[in-house]
């Protein structure tokens, strides 16, 4: 199972959720906010940019492979013109238990806990690339 995530678009946001950054990040009343991921995700300014395929280097390590995921996903953020600060929506693709659990783990090292993108988890059998366990699609905004 994995959950259903929306993108949406709209003008009119609640005063409340108005921001002078690029994205803010919303625990809805009654739920409970992870320091990996967000439950709302709003873009108020800036260019969307999307990231998808990133896959690992599988001469090293489990755990290195997973964690040059993100290594790479930082050097193209930085291309693009933003970072994991701005990053508003990922989907991880997994396709085993141990990438999973790494993922969990390593996902700390990368994202302000007060900024994790909104994010689901999809346990998959084959990440499109043989050898791979893992990979992801990411949007974030580039500051205008």
């Amino acid at each position: 199972p994995i959950e259903i995530e929306l993108v949406a678009s709209g003008n009119r946001l609640a005063d409340q959720w108005k921001s002078s950054e690029p994205v803010s990040y919303i625990t809805p009343a009654g739920m409970t906010a992870s320091p990996v991921y967000s439950r709302v995700s709003v873009i108020h300014s800036g260019q969307s940019v999307y990231v998808s395929s990133i896959y690992g280097d599988t001469s090293a390590s489990a755990r290195e492979e997973v964690r040059s995921i993100f290594v790479q996903l930082r050097e193209l953020l930085k291309l693009a013109g933003t970072n994991f600060n701005q990053l508003v929506k990922a989907t991880y693709y997994v396709a085993d238990d141990a990438s999973s659990k790494l993922l969990n783990d390593l996902r700390p090292d990368f994202y302000d806990p007060k900024r994790p993108p909104a994010a689901s988890k999809a346990i998959v059998k084959g990440v499109g690339k043989p050898g791979h366990s893992l990979t992801l699609d990411m949007i974030a905004v580039a500051s205008d």
